[in-house]
């Protein structure tokens, strides 16, 4: 058992989110099999928006038990022997929160962690609405667009039936 203080210090990635437990396991070289996480928000590292990590198939039961419940997990990653990032003490790197408390082994442990979350500024990642390139983001200059399309079209057109209507005069 790591103390909080222990996990803190070796995380090399932290991030809270949610497992996808529809996503396919992948065995990995060593205990560990592969699971994506949805990452809601990062605290240290960078990371995608969604995670392969590694856990422990024996966790999995009891994982997959409480975020069914309406869980989030606050991960605290290291580099592992494999492909992918594991937390830091197996279940001492996986901190359960629900409802925006966190539910852990002991009470020390859920202070360490609670004010660890109060001191941290989260940079959430974007969700599907937040993408930095959404389109309606850019409405207001393709309606712009739009219009100046449209008017040069016209334009282009009125041009032609004047011109094709000048040279048959001239004829």
């Amino acid at each position: 058992m790591l103390t909080p203080e222990e996990v803190s210090e070796q995380a090399e990635v932290i991030v809270i989110g949610s497992y996808n437990f529809s996503s396919h396991l992948k065995k990995g070289k060593d205990i560990y099999d592969g699971i994506e996480f949805h990452v809601k928000g990062v605290y240290k590292g960078e990371t995608p928006e969604i995670l392969l990590i590694g856990i422990d198939p024996n966790d999995i039961g009891w994982v997959e038990e409480v975020q069914n419940e309406g869980s989030e997990f606050l991960l605290f990653l290291e580099k592992g022997n494999d492909r992918f990032l594991t937390p830091v003490g197996g279940p001492n790197g996986m901190i359960q929160i629900l409802k925006g408390r966190v539910h852990h082994m002991t009470i020390e442990h859920e202070r360490f962690y609670e004010t660890y979350l109060n001191k941290q500024s989260k940079a959430p990642l974007a969700s599907e609405d937040d993408h930095q390139y959404k389109l309606s983001d850019y409405k207001g200059t393709i309606t712009l667009i739009s219009v100046i399309f449209a008017s040069a079209v016209v334009l282009l057109l009125w041009y032609l039936f004047y011109m094709n209507k000048h040279k048959k005069h001239e004829q």
